[in-house]
Parts: structure tokens; sequence; C-alpha cells
């Protein structure tokens, strides 16, 4: 999965590589276990991209706003990517991580319902 998002989206896949660095020595240095699980939820947190348009993905890439229609397609990119990895064995909890990425904890963001709302497997919540 990620060779077909560095395949289909190498800007989205660029930008993943460097935060699964950054992911990594975050969960390192808190003793977290299952290092594993969480470099899984950063390397495949945009898998939902390609399911994007590349106007779309250059818009996001340079940072610019978009429009009413772009912004529907985007709000859908992450159950894209949570539909992908939901049904592999032991990545139950990456692809909640994933449908859950753009979702706060005070209920801000997307989609509509929320991480509090989800029976987190692991316990380790997100």
């Amino acid at each position: 999965m990620i060779e077909t998002l560095s395949l289909a989206c190498p800007e989205s896949f660029g930008s993943v590589s460097r935060v699964k660095r950054h992911v990594i020595d975050c969960v390192k240095a808190m003793g977290a276990q299952n290092v594993w699980m969480y470099e899984s939820m950063a390397m495949l947190a945009q898998l939902g991209y390609i399911s994007l348009s590349k106007d779309i993905i250059d818009k996001l890439m340079m940072g610019q706003p978009l429009d009413d229609n772009q912004q529907e397609a985007f709000y859908k990119h992450s159950e894209v990517g949570y539909k992908l990895v939901s049904k592999i064995p032991r990545l139950e909890d990456v692809a909640l991580a994933i449908r859950y990425q753009n979702k706060g904890f005070d209920g801000s963001g997307f989609p509509e319902d929320g991480p509090e709302e989800v029976n987190c497997r692991s316990g380790h919540g997100y």
C-alpha cells in the first residue's frame, strides 16, 4: 500500500517519510510499545490521497485554500484510507487512526463522529 501511495502521489509520500521519522522519535522517547503500529499509522495516514485529484493535492502541498467541491473531496480521503486498511488483520487500530487523523478531541475536524465514540482496542488512543 505504501508503494501505491508513492506511485500515485509522490508529493504526499515525501512528506509522509519525514513525518514517520518524527513519529518514531516521539514514540521511542515516550517508551511506547508497538512502535511498528505508530510507524504504520504515520506511513499510511495519507493513503486516502490516492482518491484526490492532482489539483487538490497541489493546493494542499502549497497551502492554498480548497474550493467547496475540493474541500468535500478532501473530507473523504481519511475514510478511503480507513476502508483500505481496516480489513487487514492486526491493523484495525492503524485504520482507526487513519480515519480520525483530522478529528480533534474537542470535536473539531472531521469525520462527524469522534474518537471518543470509538472503542480503541489497544487502549493507546491517538
